[in-house]
């Protein structure tokens, strides 16, 4: 069997009221409350939270309910929580849990940065009005596709 990634979670404001979650690693019960913490401290102050799970080599149910919890903290603050998708097999969790219609998922951290820059720009649409924007955007995609 392979070496368990060492977990580790590291945070950057990149921007006025934006920042970043970086997490590396496993996220299963053992590290899942440690995300979560980590999430909600960073979420003080924020006007928009990415998480970073480019560097995520596992992630599971555990770490599904720390995001929802801290999302649903965060979307009730007015912050809006966007979440960068690295492995392909932390996406599919994703759309499996469905969390993917609740919060913005980008491929980059440079498009999450650039789409929390456009929001903060525009202060009608709120989080779940961005949120429905963007939800809507890739079934109009889907469809042109």
């Amino acid at each position: 069997m392979g070496e368990q990634a060492e977990f580790a979670v590291g945070t950057t404001i990149v921007a006025d009221a934006t920042v970043v979650v970086a997490v590396h690693g496993e996220v299963d019960p053992v590290t899942a409350p440690e995300l979560e913490q980590a999430l909600a401290a960073a979420a003080q102050g924020a006007r928009d939270l990415i998480v970073d799970l480019s560097g995520t080599t596992f992630f599971d149910s555990s770490g599904i309910h720390a995001l929802m919890r801290v999302g649903s903290r965060a979307t009730a603050e007015g912050i809006r929580l966007s979440l960068v998708c690295g492995p392909s097999c932390v996406c599919r969790v994703l759309e499996i849990a469905g969390v993917d219609a609740l919060y913005e998922v980008h491929s980059t951290i440079g498009g999450a940065t650039r789409a929390a820059e456009s929001a903060q720009r525009s202060p009608e649409c709120g989080p779940r009005a961005s949120v429905l924007l963007a939800s809507l955007r890739r079934r109009l995609a889907g469809e042109s596709a």
